[in-house]
């Protein structure tokens, strides 16, 4: 047993060139594509069969280079409400 890299779904769409959702209608009717679920949601690929997936539908693979996916910045500030929604709001418990 290869201790073969595991990709994403995203990672496996852009190195096919497909979207996401395209992978997942695949997974559901056991396309040519293997794929590797783990628990309920998360999916994984091999990027062996992945490679081997773009040989055998006639691609050629030249490089493969996989870079981490960036992180998405969460906003830490709570959203300020403004001074005229405090006060309506106010109102509504004073009546």
């Amino acid at each position: 047993m290869s201790a073969d890299k595991l990709l994403t779904r995203n990672e496996a769409a852009k190195l096919l060139r497909l979207t996401p959702q395209t992978l997942a209608k695949w997974a559901m009717f056991n396309k040519n594509l293997p794929v590797i679920r783990l628990g309920l949601r998360a999916v994984r690929y091999r990027l062996s069969d992945v490679e081997n997936f773009i040989r055998n539908s006639g691609g050629e693979v030249t490089q493969v280079v996989i870079t981490p996916a960036k992180k998405r910045k969460r906003n830490k500030t709570a959203k300020k409400q403004s001074p005229k929604s405090r006060n309506t709001a106010q109102q509504l418990l004073h009546f």
